[in-house]
């Protein structure tokens, strides 16, 4: 079998206080003898970079980077060329900022990045590293090398079942809420969700509707309406509408001749 090189847990709580008392419940943790580093880690809401299906023979990987001891300094400077590079290569399952959990009296919104962590898809290790190496960030000096952790992974529900994606959402029903509905002491309205996705075949981005009766499904439709319609304002992007109308202006002109 595989060897286990360690746990990822990530939990939501309410403050950091919260988070750390549910972290310290665990018994695993418990029982370990070394340190456990905890962060707050701020997932990015970009659609673009919250893939949930990726080509058969790929992957899920997790990678946690430390900022070098001048690297913060560096990261206002490179954050856009780093979610571009995202962006593009279209291999990001999650992907945010951590920040560091020390119970100082700044808001942890406003406390400086201290490393990132990064959910991404790849054929294999080897792969995930070059891809990894071209990140903006890399060059800019913001991480330190070689990544603190580098690993596939697999998702757990709460029952310790092993989730494989890229099965859809809402074939993936919580085993707690599933057994509290066939006892008839929770009842789900069914809902359509409108949800926008990367093909794994084509690349392109895809709207579909499903209906679910999962309250863990939401539509990330409105959030990438907002982002089309930023990159629609471009000058870039009016000059391509401006020569699509005046394509179709003349083809029509042709067609009543």
């Amino acid at each position: 079998g595989t060897e286990v090189a360690g746990s990822l847990l990530a939990v939501i709580g309410g403050s950091e206080e919260s988070a750390r008392a549910l972290v310290e419940t665990d018994p695993l943790i418990r029982s370990l003898d070394d340190d456990v580093k905890a962060y707050h880690w701020t997932i990015a809401g970009d659609p673009y970079l919250q893939l949930e299906v990726w080509p058969e023979g790929s992957a899920p990987f997790a990678m946690l980077r430390l900022d070098d001891q001048q690297g913060t300094q560096n990261r206002g400077a490179t954050r856009e060329k780093h979610l571009s590079f995202l962006r593009k290569t279209k291999r990001c399952l999650r992907a945010g900022p951590l920040r560091p959990l020390d119970n100082s009296a700044t808001p942890i919104s406003e406390r400086a990045p201290c490393g990132s962590l990064v959910y991404s898809f790849h054929e294999d290790e080897q792969s995930c590293l070059a891809w990894a190496s071209r990140d903006p960030y890399v060059e800019a000096g913001v991480f330190t090398e070689p990544p603190l952790l580098l690993a596939s992974y697999c998702d757990l529900d709460c029952s310790g079942k092993q989730v494989t994606r890229p099965a859809p959402f809402n074939e993936l029903p919580d085993p707690v809420l599933a057994r509290l509905v066939s006892a008839g002491l929770e009842e789900l309205p069914e809902r359509v969700v409108q949800r926008i996705e990367r093909d794994p075949q084509t690349g392109k981005y895809e709207r579909y509707n499903i209906t679910t009766l999962d309250p863990r499904l939401e539509s990330n439709v409105r959030i990438d309406d907002e982002l089309m319609a930023k990159m629609a304002s471009t000058p870039k992007a009016k000059r391509a509408k401006r020569a699509r109308d005046k394509k179709a202006k003349e083809e029509a002109e042709e067609e009543e001749f």
